[in-house]
């Protein structure tokens, strides 16, 4: 438990600590006065992800009408959601607890193992009005869970031969066919790194020209001409939607005739 400087009548000490064996608690009786509470030695096991995080507050009133608020705090500043918190009516003796958020509640920040690691703190205000409060303990649990990113192709690839139109050179003798393929991506990572790629139609080790264009995010129609076709991307917390889509030209005088294969992938990077 830390005292906020200036916070004037939260009585804070050894005689009345919080979750002290002789059941005193901190006391205010004063309007609009802050205390912050921290050193709870915060740790997640290595490589999950917060999802959520609850605070429980023991505490009382007297002749004190309006609720206290409540709100986390880093290194003393304020962070995120403001929430309000109304005690029972009673003495330190008579103490009731009262939580606010659970697992999925983030209190209006990114929660990060870092923050989660860092001097994460409950800071409480005093309320709008006059009268008695008792804190006896502050306690808060962080929910986690393990880290995931799906990436995954919604669809079919399926080609629709062109014209010969399409074709700048009037000599070619051939088609050009297009295909189109949408994606999707979901996270529970802050940011979750993948990769869209696409192994060139091949028959014999004869190559088709192609290009491999695709959405995604702010990245719009960006246009790949090989001979690599791997484009690195990057997602944030939540799900996303993108689209691939593929210009192959085959000409009947130059590529043998058969049956020509390629891959398109996604793949997550560090999972």
């Amino acid at each position: 438990r830390i005292p906020v400087e200036g916070s004037g009548e939260w009585n804070i000490g050894p005689e009345r600590s919080v979750g002290a064996p002789d059941g005193l608690c901190d006391t205010c009786s004063g309007a609009r006065r802050d205390v912050l509470f921290g050193g709870f030695d915060l740790a997640l096991p290595y490589g999950v992800v917060p999802s959520g995080l609850k605070v429980t507050l023991w505490g009382g009133r007297i002749r004190a009408e309006n609720p206290l608020s409540v709100q986390l705090a880093v290194n003393g500043a304020p962070r995120g959601d403001l929430r309000q918190v109304y005690f029972p009516e009673g003495n330190c003796a008579s103490v009731g607890a009262r939580s606010l958020g659970g697992e999925t509640d983030t209190w209006g920040i990114e929660l990060t193992d870092t923050v989660i690691a860092s001097d994460l703190e409950v800071r409480v205000n005093s309320g709008g009005d006059f009268g008695w409060r008792y804190i006896d303990a502050v306690r808060v649990d962080v929910y986690f869970t393990k880290p995931y990113c799906y990436v995954r192709f919604d669809g079919e690839l399926d080609f629709t031969p062109g014209s010969r139109d399409q074709v700048e050179d009037p000599s070619y003798v051939g088609v050009v066919s297009t295909a189109s393929l949408p994606f999707s991506v979901d996270t529970n990572l802050a940011w979750c790194d993948f990769t869209l790629g696409f192994t060139p139609f091949q028959r014999e080790h004869h190559t088709l020209p192609t290009t491999m264009t695709y959405s995604f995010g702010d990245q719009r129609n960006v246009e790949l001409r090989g001979p690599v076709y791997a484009a690195p991307l990057t997602a944030r917390r939540g799900e996303h939607e993108g689209s691939l889509y593929l210009t192959v030209a085959r000409s009947g005088h130059t590529d043998p005739a058969g049956t020509y294969e390629a891959t398109v992938y996604l793949k997550c990077v560090g999972l």
